[in-house]
Formats: structure tokens, sequence, C-alpha cells
């Protein structure tokens, strides 16, 4: 693993300036804040300034909480209301990397791929040190069909720090969707799975792991991958396990087990009702009734 992370190119490391000036769009008013003290100091009007100071914190606070309102209703699933949330904290501040993350989960939750790569981009742009946007952006790549790029995402992200978890489900799958040896993508999914334990992370890694097995005609291992995969489903937020289910209808399919992978496609539609899983789960669930 660590071969094929140095043989990348690595991105050029931005100056002290350049770091400087994305921590102070990342959050304005720990300048704001400072500034107006000293106007204060050297102009003594002080209220005015104090009116001033009071809308800068609340504009702080609402925008933290219409961030965190937004990040909770897309752990949910309820991406509509999300978005909308994250719209409002992004007319409070419309440079800030947070929010445009945030926008970009949503809209790959909701199946708006390319809006999903613009606001991750720009996340990116705005805060290049934000790994989890590097990783973002190659998932909205990665969705949209652009494998190779995605995969160069996850290559950069990992050169930079090669036990970044977020990073090898992305890794596995673009491999995996490359036609590169299965015994590569099995490689990558056990360095994952040493690397982290956060249960979305794994649960897309064991899938993974199930795909390349029976790509090897290693069907033991498939359906034990497919059985800690389910293990760790429900700990993961709503479009995490939509994605999960319909990979194990997909995945259940191939081993013959017609009736249980026809059961999860229908569960994709309760899982996650408005996210972009329903639309192939429905299909396939309509492909799987005309085989039977």
């Amino acid at each position: 693993m660590a071969a094929i992370v140095k043989t990348q190119v690595h991105r050029h490391r931005p100056s002290w300036l350049e770091r400087l000036k994305c921590q102070l769009l990342l959050v304005p008013e720990a300048t704001l804040l400072p500034a107006l003290f000293g106007a204060y100091l050297l102009s003594g009007q002080a209220t005015w300034l104090a009116f001033l100071g009071e809308l800068i914190i609340c504009a702080f606070i609402l925008r933290t909480a219409l961030l965190w309102f937004g990040w909770r209703d897309w752990r949910h699933g309820r991406y509509r209301r999300a978005a909308r949330l994250a719209r409002y904290a992004a007319w409070l501040h419309p440079w800030s990397a947070d929010t445009a993350a945030l926008r970009g989960m949503i809209a790959l939750a909701q199946g708006k791929h390319e809006q999903a790569v613009a606001f991750w981009q720009r996340a990116v742009d705005l805060f290049p040190a934000h790994v989890s946007a590097q990783i973002g952006l190659g998932s909205a790549l990665a969705a949209s069909g652009h494998w190779n790029e995605a995969r160069w995402v996850a290559l950069q992200a990992l050169a930079h720090n090669e036990r970044l978890s977020e990073a090898y489900p992305l890794l596995a799958e673009t491999t995996m969707h490359l036609h590169e040896p299965a015994q590569a993508v099995l490689d990558l999914t056990a360095v994952g799975l040493n690397t982290s334990s956060e249960p979305s992370i794994q649960a897309r890694l064991y899938l993974t792991r199930a795909e390349a097995a029976l790509s090897l005609r290693q069907q033991h291992l498939a359906r034990a991958a497919v059985d800690q995969a389910l293990a760790l489903l429900f700990q993961c937020p709503r479009a995490v396990q939509a994605e999960c289910i319909y990979r194990l209808g997909l995945l259940r399919r191939r081993l013959g087990d017609y009736a249980t992978a026809l059961h999860d496609f229908e569960r994709v539609a309760l899982v996650d009702p408005e996210g972009r899983w329903l639309a192939p789960a429905w299909r396939a669930q309509h492909e799987l009734s005309f085989k039977k």
C-alpha cells in the first residue's frame, strides 16, 4: 500500500499565509470580534460596536445551529429539510467550507451527483486541508462514474496520511470498478478494516470484500463478509444504510438468494425514501420479480 501511495504526485503544500486565510474563512468571527474590540479601544465608541459584536455572535450561533441540525437531518434521511437549513447557513457565510461540505453530503444522498461534485470541490478549494472534503469529492466523482478521478483523489489523501480510514472504502471500490485484480481489492479492505472501527466505513469495506470474494469464487468468504456488514448496518446513517442494503441485494442475487435479495431491494424504500438508491432498488426489484 505504501508503495502505491508514494508513486503519486503530491499536491502543492499551501504556504502559512494560505493556511491562515483558510482558517479565517472557516471561522471569520474569530477575526471580526477581536477587530471590533480593537476598534473600541481606539475609538471609545461602545454602543454601536457592542451592537455589531452581538450581531456577529448571534450569526455565529445561528450558523452553527443550522449546520448541526442540517447534519442531523442528513443522518436521519431528511434531505430536503437538511438542504434548506444548509442553504440558510450558506446565506450567513457563503465562504464556509463546512457548509459546502454539508451541501455536498446532502446532494450526494439525493443522487444529484454533479451538484455534489461542485459543492465538495468548493469545500476543498476553501479548505484544502479538509481531508474529509477530499474523500467526499472522491465519492461524488465515483457516483458520477469518474472512477479514475475518484481513485486519484483517494490516493492523494492517503499520500498525506496512510492511516486515513475514510479513504479505504473509496479506494477499494474504485479499484474494483477499474477491473484491477480482486486480490488487490481484498488486500485494501483488510488494511482499511485494520485502520478503522467506524461502522459506516467497516460496513462498506465488508461489502466490497464480499464482491471481490465472489469474483474469486470464494462464496464462504463472501457470505461471512455479508454477515459482518449486516451486524454493522443499523449503526450507520440512513444514506449509508440504503447503499449497503442495495449492495446486499445485489450480492445475494449473485449468491442465488433471490427471496432475500428481493426483500433487500424492498427495504431500501423504507429505510431511505428520499435517497438516491430508491430508483436503482426499484429497478432491481422489478427485474428480480420478473425473473422469478
